[in-house]
């Protein structure tokens, strides 16, 4: 799934420009790796555009430019006690990695991609950053994948 920037609004859904460069960019395009579903509205999980460290902005600062699903997406739902619930559209190896990935990859710094370049890999890449980047990489490398077919079926 790609989107692009069309506006940036701060946390009480109104303009702000000033938040421009540290996370997005208007007129840049994301590829979203996770799409949470919450009564509060739809949000994406994208990486920054300063260090590349996932973050979640709300859905109405974006435009779809692409709807293509990722194989290693699954639905997930949570109901709580308290009647609130969300849904999510992630990759099932982050749902159900035997550790608790989504609290641990917020507690390391990015960007990720450093990793990949370390001269200790794989040895000491913590195994929070293998996964992200390994599902990561499945993600856009299918979204490239699907935008070469349709330029392709286009041209045709």
């Amino acid at each position: 799934m790609r989107v692009k920037c069309t506006k940036i609004l701060n946390s009480n859904k109104e303009l702000d420009l000033e938040l421009e460069d540290q996370y997005l960019k208007v007129g840049n395009e994301y590829i979203v790796l996770v799409v949470y579903f919450t009564k509060d509205g739809v949000s994406y999980q994208i990486e920054s555009e300063h260090d590349k460290e996932p973050f979640i902005p709300d859905a109405d600062q974006f435009e779809i430019l692409s709807n293509y699903i990722p194989s290693n997406w699954e639905i997930q739902v949570k109901n709580y006690e308290d009647g609130t619930y969300y849904l999510k559209l992630a990759p099932k190896a982050w749902n159900e990695a035997d550790f608790d990935f989504w609290e641990d990859i917020t507690n390391i710094s990015g960007p990720f991609d450093k990793y990949r370049y370390s001269p200790y890999m794989p040895n000491h890449v913590p195994r929070e950053v293998t996964l992200f980047l390994q599902e990561r990489d499945i993600i856009y490398r299918e979204e490239e994948e699907y935008q070469k077919k349709l330029k392709s079926k286009s041209s045709s």
